[in-house]
């Protein structure tokens, strides 16, 4: 490790500490102890797994999109990245658009096709946000408060994932330039 990398290394130490010395200056260091251990280790520890169950699920889903781009990485590998990635997503500024910017550095840092990496996470992040609205409008339709709406709004919904069923199923798969695109 060179000059420069031993002085990254104590920035980020000093960093670290500063934040931790603040954090102890503003919050009484009795509250944190009385805070952790009135935790029911039982249920932090089920939502740790589940948390890591949903990551390997997500993963999974980006290796699918990944190899559609002609890009082999294992799921493992995209595990560690998504794991980075909501790690960096919590503590920089910008939230799950820092934790995406994190994301696709190292991806493309495993794969020589930067627009493939690209469009998988783009297509990653259009396949949650139509899951989340499909689960969405489901348990919206659960709710009989008033019928009518929720029938009209349920075949408006079933109208659209239909069009775009078929839109993608004309579109798969994309030839540009001797590139596989979604």
């Amino acid at each position: 490790m060179g000059v420069k990398g031993v002085l990254f290394f104590l920035l980020r130490v000093a960093v670290a500490l500063g934040i931790l010395f603040y954090l102890l200056k503003k919050i009484p260091i009795s509250r944190v102890i009385d805070s952790l251990l009135s935790v029911n280790l039982g249920f932090v520890f089920s939502a740790f797994l589940a948390s890591i169950l949903l990551q390997l699920v997500l993963a999974y889903r980006l290796r699918l999109l990944t190899e559609k781009q002609k890009i082999n990485i294992s799921t493992f590998d995209l595990l560690c990245i998504n794991l980075s990635a909501v790690f960096y997503g919590l503590f920089l500024p910008g939230g799950n658009l820092t934790g995406g910017v994190v994301r696709f550095y190292k991806l493309s840092g495993l794969s020589d096709s930067r627009g493939g990496v690209l469009v998988s996470m783009v297509f990653d992040r259009v396949v949650a946000t139509v899951t989340l609205c499909v689960i969405g409008g489901f348990f919206w339709l659960l709710d009989f408060s008033n019928l009518m709406t929720v029938s009209i709004i349920a075949l408006m919904e079933d109208f659209f994932l239909y069009v775009l069923g078929f839109s993608l199923e004309e579109s798969f798969p994309l030839i540009r330039g001797g590139r596989r695109y979604l």
